[in-house]
């Protein structure tokens, strides 16, 4: 059971590979939620599209790689998601919309907001991981006889026990108490796709052209949120000039009065 269901849904297709997407409430004013990474889909959106369909239309969508979108085996270059995310609103009637961005979004919404300011009203990117690749300290290409810790962040362990590395990177988005649920949603969704599709994301993560020259040329109101320890934060370029005052929450994904807590380090998804 849902707390709201969509008031339309639907498919466009984008760069031959088709694309859901769910529409809910009403009104002039639109906002995109654009799903972070292909380990999860629209439905980790679930907590906040009651709440903003109350006052906005609000529309969600399966990036390609999980959830009810084509699954297809590479294609999963940055601009390539920023041409979905607009293929999207296109086909909702959207001609321009706040973007609200989690983690690898972040990078997706930047793109769309520096190369076409006049679809974007506002941007949000929440929990950035605004890097040019994938952190250095994660070594992905990596063989080793074991995994522990971050060192399940690699090609190799996924391919092996995806499962296992499934359950360690969702216990580190979410940090706080009682996460239980969030935890166990997080699996299930990333279950949905399969560990070729990730590392084809990690491999083709990659963007034309730096980022600090996309964020540079982002005009359009900005809102960073960004948890007291989220490790991405210090994957915004320095040299961009952008206010750096990091929200007191440190779980990456947004929980229910998830602002009025303190916890642990999280994860970048």
């Amino acid at each position: 059971m849902r707390a709201r269901y969509p008031d339309r849904e639907g498919y466009v297709e984008s760069r031959g590979v088709r694309v859901f997407w769910e529409e809910y409430g009403a009104g002039d004013r639109a906002v995109v939620f654009i799903p972070p990474w292909q380990i999860t889909h629209s439905r980790i959106w679930k907590m906040q599209l009651a709440y903003f369909a109350r006052y906005f239309r609000v529309i969600v969508f399966d990036m390609p790689g999980n959830g009810r979108s084509d699954h297809p085996p590479t294609g999963y270059q940055l601009e390539a998601e920023a041409a979905h995310t607009l293929a999207v609103m296109d086909a909702t009637a959207t001609p321009r919309a706040s973007l609200v961005c989690l983690s690898r979004s972040a990078r997706t919404g930047a793109i769309i907001a520096a190369d076409h300011p006049e679809r974007v009203e506002r941007l949000v990117l929440t929990g950035g991981n605004l890097s040019d690749g994938v952190p250095q300290n994660r070594k992905f290409d990596d063989r080793r006889e074991r995994h522990e810790g971050w060192e399940k962040y690699n090609r190799h362990y996924w391919l092996t026990d995806y499962a296992d590395f499934a359950e360690f990177f969702m216990s580190q988005v979410f940090t706080e108490t009682h996460s239980t649920k969030h935890i166990d949603d997080g699996v299930a969704w990333a279950l949905e796709t399969t560990p070729e599709v990730l590392i084809a994301t990690v491999d083709e993560a990659r963007t034309s052209r730096p980022m600090a020259d996309i964020l540079a040329a982002v005009r359009v109101p900005t809102l960073i949120i960004h948890g007291t320890k989220t490790p991405s934060v210090r994957s915004t370029p320095q040299s961009v000039p952008m206010p750096r005052s990091p929200a007191p929450c440190s779980c990456h994904s947004r929980e229910p009065d998830t602002a009025r807590r303190r916890g642990t380090r999280s994860a970048s998804i």
